[in-house]
């Protein structure tokens, strides 16, 4: 797994969540420092002093990250790397190196756009890896992954990573399927057979997950309103929130979607865009 880090808060708690992803996985951490090459948006053409002493930082940070992944997970393997170059660049050149690649909500310098600016939107959705963003510190277990499903499109992966998620959590998973109406009638949708209620059709999407995954318990719930204020609300009970990069809605020309945007703005736990190319 691959962590971002900068020596903020909140990429320590990018880190604790990664390294005990990586625990419960079985695999080992990589811990990355991106150093840009520009200062204050300038080419940098740094004296000799200026340099070490951004050496001296980069290095700071990592090791600092380094001791809070450690910290009471003995067996993790854990490997440090400062870079030096473009932010968003790097950061998608070295993402195929691992499994996932986890950011801290916001931190210093480039790194405080990773969520609300454009930095997120450049990131989840377009990569090959999964890419998790950690929203808040570490809080008590919930007990539950929630994945939200669309009707109108192949699930397969973000429910792969749904279901790993909660195994290796000992949690269960609540598969969600928000449909905006105007009106209090229940939605109908149609397919060849003609009209069926689509929480029937929910349910018929997940049985076969059901069937595959025996061991880990699955809640079906259909959801009227608009997707993120849904997924936000039911965040507030989750550990993890996943979601695929469909690129629907306003944002049809972004692979992350506005349902992604907005989740990864408002959710109360971290959040996962899995991408579906």
């Amino acid at each position: 797994m691959i962590v971002g880090t900068d020596g903020s808060a909140a990429a320590g708690a990018a880190v604790v969540w990664a390294a005990d992803e990586a625990v419960r996985h079985g695999r080992s951490l990589r811990i990355v420092h991106v150093e840009q090459p520009w200062v204050f948006g300038l080419p940098d053409v740094p004296s000799a002093e200026f340099t070490e002493a951004r050496a001296a930082q980069s290095g700071q940070a990592l090791e600092e990250a380094r001791s809070l992944a450690a910290e009471g997970r003995p067996g993790l393997e854990v490997t440090i790397e400062n870079v030096r170059g473009d932010l968003i660049r790097t950061l998608a050149d070295l993402a195929p190196q691992g499994t996932e690649l986890v950011l801290g909500r916001r931190g210093h310098g480039a790194f405080a756009d990773l969520l609300l600016g454009s930095t997120s939107l450049r990131l989840a959705g377009h990569l090959a890896r999964p890419v998790i963003v950690v929203r808040g510190g570490t809080a008590p277990a919930r007990g539950e992954v929630v994945v939200g499903v669309a009707l109108d499109h192949n699930p397969k992966a973000a429910l792969t990573f749904a279901f790993a998620a909660a195994r290796a959590r000992g949690a269960q998973v609540r598969a969600i399927h928000v449909w905006e109406v105007s009106d209090a009638i229940a939605p109908l949708v149609r397919d060849e057979q003609g009209f069926i209620d689509p929480l029937d059709r929910l349910a018929d999407l997940m049985a076969p997950w059901r069937e595959m995954n025996d061991d880990v318990k699955v809640v079906e719930e259909l959801s009227t309103g608009q997707p993120v204020a849904v997924l936000t609300e039911v965040s507030a009970g989750a550990d993890l929130l996943v979601v695929g990069s469909h690129g629907r809605g306003p944002l049809t020309g972004a692979l992350l979607g506005s349902v992604g945007h907005g989740v990864l703005h408002h959710a109360h736990c971290p959040v996962a865009v899995i991408p579906t190319h």
